[in-house]
């Protein structure tokens, strides 16, 4: 279909895009708080005590920010009929908590050294830093934290989970995709999906408690040698290897057993219903190297 002269006018007029760009001091302790329908927030951070706000977005879309002792917040407004989509790239305090949310929308976050909460209906999660508590909930998007030294909770409905060097307690939950937790360092971990493989890479803590659950794929450990744990497998039709010797303590039924390893001081509780369980260790040798 031809478009009239008048109308392809109007069209590009509401397409064009404006730019907001706004610099607001912050007192110490203040929280940023962004709230989005549609469109990317981009966190970075640098040593200034003040707050850079650049945002894109249509000539129909406002961009307020308002601010207070405790919080700094950031939202959007659009005009009647118009789709309140915004880019925001945003430059906080390195010790700046974060909350920020909405639906469609794609979140980052690089360099933070302080709480972080972010949740979307669909989009990517991506978060390089954090202390505190890291919490994280996506209904449809992949989540990415790396480098964080908080106690890290994260809830996906159907998109893939994946930590990386990270020192704290993890809490990772998903229904449809797999968990990744690569070179972490917990006392406490639980792991839960139900439609997808559970990998965790790192130490298992003397004394620590740590949980892995899936229902249809794989649980894959690779830990150091020297564990201390007590260790409960459960699964229905997958198989059991592990590159740790033990001596089965306690049967019950087919697929369900435990024994010690070290002095047991741990739990770890490994269980499939359908998939493999590794247990493998860090320092052994390759499959070549045995043969």
């Amino acid at each position: 279909m031809l478009l009239t002269p008048a109308v392809a006018m109007a069209a590009l007029v509401t397409l064009q895009i404006a730019h907001t760009d706004t610099t607001v001091v912050v007192r110490a302790g203040a929280r940023l708080a962004v709230d989005l329908r549609g469109g990317s927030i981009d966190v970075r951070t640098w040593d200034r005590g003040a707050v850079r706000v650049v945002a894109a977005h249509s000539e129909q879309v406002a961009v307020h920010v308002e601010s207070t002792a405790a919080v700094l917040s950031v939202r959007s407004a659009a005009a009647r009929g118009r789709n309140n989509i915004v880019d925001y790239q945003i430059t906080v305090p390195r010790a700046m908590s974060l909350t920020l949310g909405g639906g469609d929308i794609d979140i980052t976050v690089a360099g933070s050294e302080a709480e972080i909460a972010a949740n979307n209906r669909e989009g990517k999660i991506s978060v390089n830093g954090g202390r505190g508590v890291v919490s994280l909930r996506s209904t449809h998007g992949e989540v990415a934290v790396a480098n964080a030294r908080a106690r890290i909770e994260v809830h996906a409905l159907n998109g893939d989970i994946a930590i990386t060097d990270a020192i704290g307690d993890i809490e990772a939950e998903n229904a449809d995709g797999s968990i990744t937790l690569t070179r972490v360092d917990a006392a406490r971990v639980s792991a839960t999906t139900v439609d997808g493989e559970i990998y965790y890479e790192g130490p298992i803590r003397d004394g620590g408690r740590y949980s892995f659950t899936t229902h249809d794929n794989e649980v894959r450990l690779v830990i150091p040698g020297g564990v201390n744990a007590t260790v409960t497998v459960a699964t229905v039709t997958g198989e059991f290897h592990s590159d740790f010797p033990y001596e089965v303590r306690e049967q019950r039924g087919r697929g369900r057993f435990s024994f010690v390893l070290g002095n047991g001081s741990a739990l770890l509780e490994l269980e499939s219903f359908e998939g493999d369980i590794k247990l493998g260790r860090r320092d052994a040798p390759s499959r070549r190297e045995e043969r």
